[in-house]
């Protein structure tokens, strides 16, 4: 059986799990099917309410992760991959059941949009703009590893979901907020010139 034939009965397994404990099984459904415009591992598409989770990329991200999650003290086998894909599936599960979404992720856009940029006259301006952006974008992701931590708390140690959950903030953090800032930047940029 092929590695990613294996995962993708997996995930459904997990995720069907995970969504009838939640109890959104009725209105959030699940896909390994890749959407276009969705390039991660592991989303939620608020939309449709959709959770994507695509084998072939979360086992890549289970790789380069491996010499963190050596390094914490979790070996590499068969149960700790599986673990490892239960806890980014309820992260996006967690998504799911937040109940001021839709109002976050307006917020988020809007503070994105070039009418709110263009009201910025200072480099500081931007700075502090930023910064409200990425403490809501932060206290969105926190509060869905909370979620997602109330639906495992019988299923997986608290020290293995803690060192998941901290790498990916720590990457999202670090990555996605570089990119989000340059993007403000750039922006801002063309708005003042």
């Amino acid at each position: 059986m092929c590695i990613y034939s294996f995962l993708e009965d997996r995930l459904y397994e997990i995720a069907n799990e995970l969504l009838k404990k939640a109890n959104l099984h009725q209105t959030t459904h699940f896909t390994t099917v890749p959407h276009p415009k969705i390039s991660s591992a592991n989303a939620f598409e608020l939309l449709n309410r959709v959770i994507y989770s695509i084998p072939d990329r979360m086992f890549k991200r289970y790789l380069q992760n491996i010499p963190y999650l050596l390094f914490h003290g979790i070996g590499i086998n068969k149960q700790n991959l599986l673990s490892y894909m239960t806890i980014c599936i309820a992260h996006e599960v967690g998504h799911a059941l937040q109940e001021n979404l839709v109002e976050t992720v307006t917020m988020l856009r809007y503070l994105k949009s070039s009418d709110v940029l263009k009201t910025l006259n200072t480099p500081q301006e931007l700075q502090d703009h930023v910064k409200i952006y990425r403490n809501l974008l932060v206290s969105l992701e926190e509060d869905a590893w909370e979620r997602a931590w109330r639906l495992l708390s019988d299923k997986i140690t608290k020290k293995t979901f803690d060192i998941v959950k901290n790498k990916s903030l720590s990457t999202y953090q670090k990555e996605n907020y570089l990119e989000t800032e340059k993007e403000f930047h750039f922006t801002y940029l063309s708005l003042t010139c």
